[in-house]
């Protein structure tokens, strides 16, 4: 017969479990009577746990291991089929905390993922099991409500959550009062497409925001407007950093005398998964009004120097190549764009000389 291959688990030692990928040949030997194995094992457990691991990143987020965006969906879309076939009314409910960003310029980023890790587990703990809560990426949370009767089941969730964030988080020592704007979108007899729903919510969250902190606004039904549409981009534009949405292409800068390339301009790019190829006259100002303008312009800053810094080491004639970077006015007033700037030369190893 043919070799074979089977992988084994194994008890180990002190109730650890082991991996082996073992390689199982039949063999004839003489002086033994009958047929004997020849079994050659090799121990895969780290490779086995490092694909658990990413499996498992894929579905969940790292900081709080909760459902990630990818993982929401497939369930909401799955709660949508359901809600159709049973005639069942359904919810999401999405939920940007306010001022965040005070928590962590004022205490640091690991105060900041800290009070992120608390707030994910004290709305967990407010929810029925057969709902599910997920963290979208940043400080945006979306909430899954099943299994209802009626549209004000899934508010009373909402109102639930604004209740449950009002007890101030102790969080290295400071006490915390953080709030949530929450857009809350429902769907009866499964009568909706799950993108739509999530939309629906990300716009009534959007608003909840502008009408002001710690409430909730509920979707009615509203056209998507143009003004509807740009509060969906607000909503979303927030997250496209954290999301991998953003991109960076680059317009390559020739000598006309000798056709020789010189250089690049680096210029920003956004394709959302959800709507598509994002015009930069449509985004670059909404970052600039939305005070994102910062955050966008120091990730632009690290991508060209690093680009550039690859092309100069990978590239035959690359010592001379220098990368042209636009800086928002905006940037210059909120951010300090010299140690912006000067992070992005030391993280890639780029000389000024080459930042334009």
């Amino acid at each position: 017969r043919e070799p074979a291959d089977v992988e084994l688990e194994i008890a180990g030692l002190k109730g650890t479990r082991r991996w082996l990928q073992c390689r199982v040949a039949p063999i004839h030997l003489p002086e033994i009577a009958g047929a004997s194995l020849l079994v050659v094992a090799r121990d895969v457990t780290e490779h086995k746990r490092t694909q658990e691991r990413i499996e498992y990143l894929s579905h969940y987020d790292a900081l709080t291991g909760l459902p990630n965006r990818s993982l929401f969906q497939d369930r909401l879309e799955l709660a949508v089929a359901h809600a159709r076939r049973r005639g069942e009314t359904l919810g999401v409910l999405l939920a940007n905390l306010d001022r965040f960003k005070n928590v962590n310029e004022s205490l640091g980023r690991e105060a900041g993922d800290e009070l992120l890790r608390d707030v994910a587990a004290r709305m967990k703990s407010s929810l029925r099991e057969v709902d599910t809560i997920a963290r979208l990426g940043g400080d945006d949370y979306a909430i899954l409500v099943e299994g209802v009767t009626a549209a004000q089941d899934v508010v009373d969730v909402a109102e639930k959550v604004v209740q449950t964030l009002a007890i101030p988080f102790e969080v290295k020592g400071h006490e915390i009062f953080i709030s949530a704007s929450i857009g809350v979108a429902s769907c009866v007899n499964g009568a909706c497409v799950a993108t739509t729903l999530l939309e629906s919510a990300e716009i009534a969250a959007a608003r909840a925001k502008r009408d002001g902190s710690g409430g909730y606004h509920v979707y009615q039904n509203e056209p998507i407007t143009p003004s509807g549409r740009r509060l969906t981009l607000e909503s979303r534009l927030r997250r496209a950093l954290d999301n991998g949405e953003l991109v960076a292409h680059y317009q390559p800068k020739i000598d006309l005398l000798t056709g020789s390339i010189t250089g690049a301009e680096a210029l920003a790019r956004w394709g959302s998964p959800e709507l598509g190829s994002i015009n930069p006259v449509q985004f670059i100002p909404m970052a600039e009004e939305t005070g994102q303008i910062s955050a966008l312009g120091r990730w632009v800053l690290l991508d060209a120097c690093c680009r550039v810094q690859e092309w100069r080491k990978s590239i035959a004639a690359g010592s001379g190549l220098r990368v042209a970077v636009n800086i928002s006015g905006r940037h210059l007033q909120q951010g300090d764009l010299v140690a912006d700037v000067k992070a992005a030369l030391d993280a890639s190893g780029l000389g000024p000389e080459s930042l334009l």
